[in-house]
């Protein structure tokens, strides 16, 4: 989980003014949220401000990218007129480990045609309620099997007879009786039970990891986190065979476990559904107590961690958790906070390594839509976040198609990427010498040392010609900004007998041909968003309109 190398790649907009833009946005670039206890949740809220006077924000979306998926986003999109604050965005922030977490909030806004990303960043110091784990704030694999070792270590031991003594009287006896782990079975205990007249009654005392494998001598032997009342029938069964799923061969059954083969042809015993976890995490009790003794957990681990996962603990194993430690003074961490086996890869090899995987994600391709390009630069900014543990570094970034129109900016280009950050590289665009409608792109290759790579595109779309000029007194938009209702006139003088419309969306895809809606009075060209069926959410958009002459672009803003 920690040890995972990930990148995700975002290409965020970066106009000609875009450090402009962003002042006119009032938020705070880190957020702290503090201290969140697991098992617990904490709302916090983002507050935003158009500090323009003039300039409407449309905030499009947002990119949220969560190291542990500790983070729930709540966000429609929405509109900021000039002057005005919003704090409508809430992230719930629900732990699941005691690890500091961060979470990486890249928001879409268009302003003036223009689309760009602003990063904020959440950060959360996630804390277990039980104070008995601080020490292992922070810490994965073997650091956290050593500390978790060290925790439990040196417990309050008892002789045997003491143990199942304190066991059959207090944690394992509800209403009178004991319960058979692996049948079901009850047998009523008094205050001083006699286990010889226990055992000739069918009952007797099993050892999880078995006697053979290293616990048959103090003090694994009487730990009362891995022994348990059962029927002896089925202990006998059970014998020293490990456990796993049973799929053939079945020689034994009685309460839903039972004894036969597994997928390998191996002997093995599977116990009753409602008792897998409880036994899987007395393993890993053991295993971390006392180290994984005649390597007895190696061939069952990867079972075990599958019945802990589908059977986690419910109260009656919670309750013999607290009660056992009040004699031995330690606890089952995997009882207490079962997500511990998420940060310890291996417990059979002393915690293990963590396989390390890059995996390069994309978030968004780019599309440059400002009002006019001509003779003008401007930069498409790419985003590169690691979600892995351990640091990385971009190898190369190459135009692979359009080196003359667009160039990388290796001054203003972060090659080294620290986990759980984000850093970035700048693309320029050089439309000098370009007139006309311009529709070009470029294909962005970026290569990383750990022998990965993305492939993104940058597209740009804009009208650089004089014709805006020429006839900008002659469009007239009514209701602009409205909800769907704009009315768009162009006056026929300048333009042919036909034209073509059609409407695209701020980051350049395509919506829809308004061709069929011109209507001709004889002195506009008429298109009434009002009467199509078009219902567009509140955001910025483009129309085109083109005579086969003349490109002409306009922005048209919905507001609810």
């Amino acid at each position: 989980m920690k040890h995972l190398i990930i990148f995700t790649l975002l290409i965020l907009c970066n106009f000609l003014n875009l450090s402009a833009y962003l002042e006119q946005i009032s938020r705070a670039d880190t957020i702290d949220a503090g201290i969140v206890y697991v098992g617990e949740e904490k709302i916090i809220t983002i507050d935003l401000s158009n500090l323009s006077d003039d300039k409407t924000i449309v905030f499009n979306k947002i990119v949220s990218i969560d190291d542990y998926g500790y983070y729930q986003l709540d966000f429609t999109p929405f509109t900021m007129m000039p002057k005005e604050s919003f704090s409508g965005i809430k992230v719930k922030i629900t732990p699941l480990q005691n690890v500091d977490s961060y979470c990486n909030l890249f928001f879409n806004v268009s302003m003036n045609n223009s689309s760009l990303y602003f990063p904020v960043v959440i950060k959360t110091k996630a804390m277990f309620t039980n104070k008995y784990y601080d020490e292992t704030q922070n810490l994965w694999g073997a650091d956290l099997l050593n500390k978790l070792r060290y925790l439990i270590s040196n417990h309050q031991s008892f002789s045997y007879k003491n143990a199942r003594k304190i066991l059959w009287t207090g944690p394992d006896r509800i209403n009178g009786n004991v319960e058979c782990i692996y049948t079901g079975k009850i047998k009523q205990i008094d205050d001083e039970p006699d286990f010889a007249v226990i055992d000739q009654e069918g009952f007797n005392t099993e050892h999880v990891w078995a006697r053979a494998y290293g616990a048959d001598d103090e003090p694994e032997l009487s730990d009362m986190f891995h022994i348990y009342p059962t029927e002896k029938t089925s202990n006998t069964k059970r014998d020293n065979y490990p456990f796993d799923y049973v799929v053939s061969n079945v020689a034994y059954q009685d309460g839903g476990s039972k004894l036969g083969k597994n997928t390998k042809g191996e002997i093995a015993f599977e116990v009753r559904d409602i008792s897998k976890g409880n036994i899987a995490r007395s393993m890993f009790y053991f295993s971390t107590r006392y180290g994984n003794l005649k390597n007895y957990l190696t061939s069952q681990e990867e079972t075990l961690r599958e019945w802990s996962s589908k059977d986690l603990p419910d109260a009656k194993e919670t309750a013999r958790n607290d009660s056992i430690y009040k004699y031995q003074l330690n606890r089952n961490p995997y009882i207490d906070y079962p997500q511990f086996l998420q940060r310890i890869p291996n417990l059979s090899a002393n915690g293990g390594t963590f396989l390390e995987v890059s995996e390069i994600k994309p978030v968004d391709n780019i599309y440059i839509l400002p009002d006019n390009l001509k003779g003008k630069e401007f930069e498409a900014q790419i985003f590169y976040f690691n979600q892995g543990n351990i640091e990385s570094e971009v190898e190369s970034i190459k135009i692979l198609n359009n080196p003359d129109r667009f160039s990388i900016d290796y001054n203003n280009t972060n090659m080294l990427v620290k986990p759980n950050s984000y850093q970035k590289t700048t693309v320029k665009f050089n439309s000098s010498g370009l007139d006309g409608m311009i529709d070009d792109s470029a294909i962005v290759r970026v290569d990383f040392k750990n022998n990965s790579s993305q492939i993104s595109k940058i597209i740009v779309k804009s009208n650089v010609s004089d014709v805006k000029e020429q006839i900008s007194n002659q469009i007239k938009i009514s209701n602009n900004p409205s909800d769907n209702k704009q009315k768009i006139l162009i006056e026929k003088g300048f333009l042919s007998s036909e034209i073509n419309a059609e409407l695209y969306s701020v980051d350049g895809s395509f919506i829809s041909n308004l061709s069929d809606m011109i209507y001709d009075d004889g002195k506009y060209y008429t298109i009434n968003l009002d009467n199509s069926k078009i219902k567009l959410p509140l955001g910025i958009y483009i129309i085109y309109i083109n005579d086969n002459i003349y490109n002409y672009s306009e922005k048209i803003l919905i507001i609810k």
